[in-house]
């Protein structure tokens, strides 16, 4: 499905790689914007708004090329109402780089996606 509706991808149930670009801020800011009309229409006639029962486990390595050279970050990954947070100190830290290695218990989640 991924490779022939890349639009619609987030209904793949597997590994989700990502790349973030942070920036220092002193009050950082959240951004959510709207699914296009047409991936939308697409995703409806695939009949993919349901709403379903999954799993998620996280699993947070390390962060690389991190904007501050001097900082200890957390991470938090939300996912509708469920989330996690790696622990107030990560187990390795140098300029530009943190390392977690934190991996979290499996949680059922219920939502439509």
């Amino acid at each position: 499905m991924m490779n022939e509706n890349p639009e619609i991808a987030s209904a793949w149930k597997g590994r989700i790689l990502m790349h973030i670009e942070a920036q220092e801020s002193k009050h950082p800011e959240r951004k959510v914007g709207d699914i296009e009309p047409s991936i939308k229409e697409k995703a409806i006639n695939k009949k993919l708004f349901k709403e379903r029962i999954y799993d998620i486990v996280t699993e947070i390595g390390m962060g690389v090329s991190l904007p501050s050279n001097n900082k200890q970050y957390k991470i938090r990954v939300k996912i509708g109402d469920a989330y996690d947070v790696t622990s107030a100190f990560p187990k390795e830290a140098k300029p530009g780089y943190n390392r977690w290695s934190e991996r979290f218990e499996p949680s059922e989640n219920k939502s439509v996606y």
